[in-house]
């Protein structure tokens, strides 16, 4: 009878021991799947003797909650945990060194979330990483014709200031309607063959004529016109190139 009470005795402590075994103590009523969170470690003075609690950091219990670390502050023990998982039932299996208890938490709510594919808590690996490569190649793609794009887009701006510009001195040659106005023309010669060195035997052919009395004090009418018939011959090789635009 003595010995049937002694077995009795030490499978109420071993029983004891097994259901006390590691309770997490959260301090909200409602977590998040995948959210990190700080909570204290109860266990009994027993349980605390026979495991090191330290070498649940870093592990995933029953894949379905990640210690990422463990922490102490003082006599209290701390986990930082993150919920990979919506449990499916309560407490889970946990093995510690060589003694094996449970773990469990108060009532508290985890509202799941979705979680991308390959996401993997604890060493954060990505199962697919071809998908990541190629996402790296398209964005680098993406990057080059990005830069030849803006490099094309002044280039071509720069090409079409340089053609309203020539543009503009042509059609100042076509202004002239006297003496006067002919010479202001001639006065932008330099500006002008700068961007039309087809027009430099025209204009010499036309200073041929205007020479003869640019520099008199008075022109006649028949000298006017004149150097007003031989601006309409230089003209005719400058509407050429205008056309040509």
């Amino acid at each position: 009878m003595k010995n049937r009470t002694s077995w009795i005795f030490v499978f109420f402590v071993i029983c004891s021991t097994a259901l006390a075994g590691i309770d997490l103590k959260f301090s909200k009523e409602k977590v998040k799947q995948g959210s990190i969170q700080k909570v204290q470690v109860i266990m009994d003075e027993d349980l605390k003797r026979d495991i090191d609690i330290k070498e649940l950091e870093g592990k995933s219990i029953q894949d379905t909650l990640y210690v990422q670390s463990v922490e102490k502050a003082g006599a209290k023990t701390f986990f930082v945990v993150i919920f990979t998982k919506v449990p499916e039932k309560l407490p889970l299996a946990v093995k510690v060194g060589s003694v094996e208890t449970t773990l469990g938490w108060n009532n508290i709510t985890i509202e799941p979330i979705e979680i991308p594919n390959g996401f993997l808590f604890g060493d954060f690996t990505i199962k697919d990483p071809l998908s990541y490569f190629l996402i790296g190649v398209c964005l680098l793609v993406f990057l080059i014709i990005l830069i030849f794009a803006r490099k094309f887009t002044k280039k071509l701006k720069t090409k079409r200031a340089i053609k309203a510009r020539r543009r503009e001195l042509l059609d100042s040659l076509f202004l002239a309607k006297n003496f006067e106005e002919v010479v202001s023309v001639w006065q932008k010669k330099h500006v002008i063959l700068d961007q039309f060195p087809h027009l430099t035997e025209p204009f010499k052919s036309l200073e041929i004529i205007l020479f003869k009395y640019q520099f008199k004090p008075f022109q006649t009418l028949e000298e006017q016109q004149e150097v007003l018939n031989a601006y309409r011959l230089f003209l005719d090789v400058a509407r050429g190139e205008k056309n040509g635009i």
